[in-house]
């Protein structure tokens, strides 16, 4: 190979993935479904053979298939089965009412009463045009389930909206190892000072259970939350059951959001205090439900974010603080989370013998 002079290696695959193929695999979205996909495959792979050995700089005689895996490029068959794959699942970030998801039928969109007939086209005589098989739109919604998640993606704000919640909330991060008792015992002291200030105090906790066998090593993982409540006084404490096959990041997030909706319906009809101090020992699932664009817990970001925007639009006046906390076994739901784990993972077993798969056994 000779890369005496020009760019290095590194640099030609970054002009090559931001400047070729882009331009070869534009609108494979459309010609995929053809019959002639196979043909134009074909000619775009001779195309990138052509690159690659550009790229290398290798001789013409050198094989094509070890270039491709030297400098890292896909053959073109599989970037482009890879770039349909994800157009297809986006389309379940489309909004329930897009007249995208109408062309695919009743299945795809939730019907609204005010919806518009669709169009319908009558290709010309003269075109002598006749359809066979199904549209691209057709082509890319048959390598998706209907039934797949949803995501609703304009339940988010804008990147350039601040939600109204965002100057009444505040977060007081992870410590350094060395001041971590010093934040266990500022937790502690809290619980003292709170009920001569008026404030409130939310613990909040999360775990994950083994639910049943699937087979000789494999388990159905439920998770669980619960919170305790102590204001003026007064204690209370709420479970949560969360779901199966959640991890432990995916429980704290839900348990986060799960809290914020239980203080929306705590004071729905009374005031609340002035300050409520919500503690987590799990900062990463605090800082992904505080991002409403959050991408790897949408669904609780989400949910976090219209519980605390309906919130402070009643109660603009309070104001929330996240804190994170070490774990301490004196304070917090730990007990209450484990007994809601058991609960829900003896329930999941049931289920799991009655659908004939495992066996039931109880979780002491």
């Amino acid at each position: 190979m000779h890369q005496d002079r020009g760019l290095c290696l590194a640099n030609w695959r970054l002009v090559y993935n931001a400047v070729c193929l882009p331009v070869l695999s534009y609108g494979c979205q459309l010609w995929w479904p053809s019959p002639k996909c196979k043909r134009l495959l074909n000619m775009l792979q001779v195309v990138q053979n052509e690159g690659v050995k550009v790229l290398t700089g290798a001789f013409w005689t050198a094989p094509r298939a070890s270039l491709h895996a030297f400098v890292r490029v896909l053959p073109f068959h599989i970037f482009v089965d890879k770039l349909i794959s994800r157009s297809a699942v986006r389309l379940y970030n489309q909004p329930r009412s897009s007249q995208l998801l109408h062309r695919l039928g009743p299945g795809w969109r939730q019907p609204l009463p005010v919806d518009l007939p669709l169009p319908h086209f009558q290709v010309g005589l003269a075109l002598r045009v006749q359809k066979s098989g199904p549209t691209a739109l057709e082509a890319l919604a048959s390598r998706v389930p209907i039934d797949g998640p949803r995501v609703d993606s304009t339940a988010a704000p804008p990147p350039w909206v601040v939600p109204v919640w965002q100057p009444r909330t505040s977060y007081m991060g992870v410590t350094p190892s060395a001041a971590r008792r010093v934040r266990v015992d500022w937790v502690r002291g809290l619980h003292t000072s709170a009920h001569r200030l008026n404030h409130a105090i939310v613990h909040v906790s999360a775990a994950v259970g083994s639910a049943g066998r699937l087979g000789p090593t494999r388990h159905v993982p439920v998770a669980a939350g619960a919170l305790t409540f102590a204001h003026q006084g007064t204690a209370l404490t709420q479970a949560f059951k969360l779901g199966s096959r959640l991890t432990e990041f995916d429980a704290h997030t839900h348990a986060l959001a799960c809290t914020v909706d239980w203080l929306l319906s705590r004071f729905a009809h009374t005031l609340p205090p002035p300050v409520v101090y919500v503690v987590s020992s799990n900062d990463s699932a605090v800082r992904a439900v505080m991002d409403p664009r959050s991408v790897g817990s949408r669904k609780p970001a989400l949910q976090f974010h219209r519980s605390l925007t309906t919130f402070f639009q009643t109660h603009g006046q309070t104001k929330l603080v996240f804190v994170w906390s070490p774990t301490d076994r004196t304070l917090g739901p730990r007990q209450r989370v484990r007994a809601a784990v058991v609960a829900q993972a003896n329930a999941a077993r049931v289920r799991v013998k009655s659908n004939g798969i495992g066996q039931q056994d109880r979780l002491g």
